[in-house]
């Protein structure tokens, strides 16, 4: 292995939950705004959890003289059960996001550049491979690690999660009022 620490990794199955890849999220004033997704990790991912839990400890490592002595107190892989949301129970999460457009690809590799199909194929519930990296900060009297998205492949569909159910013309129509 080489000196450097390793802080990119790709994950294995993660399923998407609030993702803004098609374009970015509004940044405060004066600040660009950020593609988000947040990733699920199943528990029985035993794997993927063991690389992103090391891509944190040596991201720290390699941030130490940044962190300037301060110890960080919260990891960004938070435990799915602790949540308040229903479709995290018994899985593992972390918020990823970038300023830089993170490349989005389909189940056949091929990258997706429409917004509209990024936006359509790349839903709150399907299931992806991700592509991100760690890095401290200590920014404000807050230190913590950041989580950067570099990539998404969609690996294959999965049910919608609450509120990501599309919207069509045929559900103004007047029979329904």
């Amino acid at each position: 292995m080489s000196n450097e620490l390793k802080t990119r990794i790709t994950t294995g199955e993660v399923r998407l939950s609030f993702p803004k890849l098609a374009e970015p999220r509004a940044g405060e004033e004066g600040k660009p705004g950020r593609y988000e997704a947040v990733l699920i990790i199943d528990k029985d991912e035993k794997d993927t959890i063991k690389r992103i839990n090391n891509a944190i400890d040596n991201a720290i490592e390699a941030g130490a003289s940044r962190l300037a002595g301060k110890k960080v107190k919260k990891r960004p892989l938070k435990d799915g059960d602790d949540s308040d949301r229903e479709e995290y129970e018994g899985c593992m999460y972390l918020n990823s996001g970038n300023t830089d457009k993170p490349k989005c690809f389909d189940v056949d590799a091929e990258e997706m550049i429409d917004k509209e199909e990024i936006r359509n194929d790349l839903y709150a519930g399907c299931y992806v491979k991700a592509v991100i990296s760690f890095r401290t900060y200590n920014h404000e009297g807050k230190v913590g690690v950041s989580v950067y998205l570099h990539g998404i492949k969609k690996t294959g569909d999965g049910d919608r999660l609450a509120g990501s159910s599309p919207v069509s013309a045929s559900d103004f129509d007047d029979d329904d009022v």
